[in-house]
């Protein structure tokens, strides 16, 4: 029988109030990052098929490869503390892996709340490909666990919240998937909702936000990661006018780049 396990990354939780509204009936892992400010304080108790794992540091990267060194389950599904599952969510994932027996990764849908721009998904089963991936959310993410093992694919630890370029940690992972030859399939089931409102990892597109796509998208590619800048911007062009010029944006990205190649330099 197929096993399935969630990873769970949340930060400074004293008790599991917040996993028991995650509506997670299965195997996981909770991995509680912990700020110096708590340190000792929010050890969470273990219960049966859920492993806690507290430590004091920062990044959501960091947070989502101790789980992911962690895992024991066939299948894993990327997880914030935010989200609320449905009632059949474990049901839904092994039905898609038994109907995409090639896919050793499949992305669904997560849906969002508390937000005023909604995300919108696509309405057809598709296999991903290097652009379509950048529509893919962490928490929309599960995978099998041996196929990921296989290939020593890990969150890259320079980027994602927690840490200055602190986004674009998900496209990096599964771009680093379909090089390494894994198939990636999105299915257009919902699985879980999301409270936006709570969320803190996005304030406004400002510099921070623009260095860090950036350095999201060399950390996916230093060969292409310019024509993903281009990309983005033309995809983007309605936000990026709004407040700052192409080159303003471009430029910015490149700081991010330059930013990136420092801390892994320094690394």
């Amino acid at each position: 029988m197929t096993t399935i396990e969630f990873l769970v990354a949340t930060m400074n939780q004293p008790h599991l109030t917040f996993f028991e509204k995650m509506n997670i009936n299965t195997q996981a892992v909770i991995v509680n990052q912990l700020t110096h400010k708590t340190k000792g304080s929010c050890v969470i108790p273990e219960k049966e098929a859920v492993k806690c794992i507290s430590y004091e540091g920062k990044g959501l990267s960091k947070s989502r490869n101790i789980a992911l060194q962690q895992a024991t389950a066939d299948i894993v599904v990327v997880a914030d503390d935010d989200v609320q599952y449905v009632d059949d969510v474990v049901a839904i994932i092994d039905t898609a892996y038994q109907t995409y027996q090639e896919a050793d990764m499949i992305c669904f849908i997560v849906e969002r709340t508390g937000t005023p721009t909604p995300k919108k998904f696509r309405t057809t089963s598709s296999e991903e490909n290097y652009l379509s991936i950048l529509k893919v959310s962490s928490v929309e993410i599960t995978f099998k666990r041996s196929a990921i093992e296989e290939k020593g694919l890990l969150f890259n630890e320079l980027i994602g919240a927690g840490e200055a370029l602190y986004c674009g940690e998900e496209s990096a992972f599964l771009y680093a998937a379909l090089r390494a030859g894994l198939t990636v399939r999105y299915v257009p089931i919902k699985i879980g909702t999301t409270d936006m409102s709570t969320s803190t990892w996005f304030s406004s597109y400002n510099q921070q936000y623009f260095e860090s796509k950036g350095a999201a998208f060399y950390a996916m590619t230093s060969r292409w990661y310019r024509i993903l800048m281009i990309q983005f911007i033309i995809r983007k062009q309605k936000i990026v006018k709004g407040d700052y010029s192409y080159f303003a944006v471009l430029k910015m990205m490149s700081n991010g780049v330059k930013a990136y190649k420092k801390a892994r330099d320094a690394k």
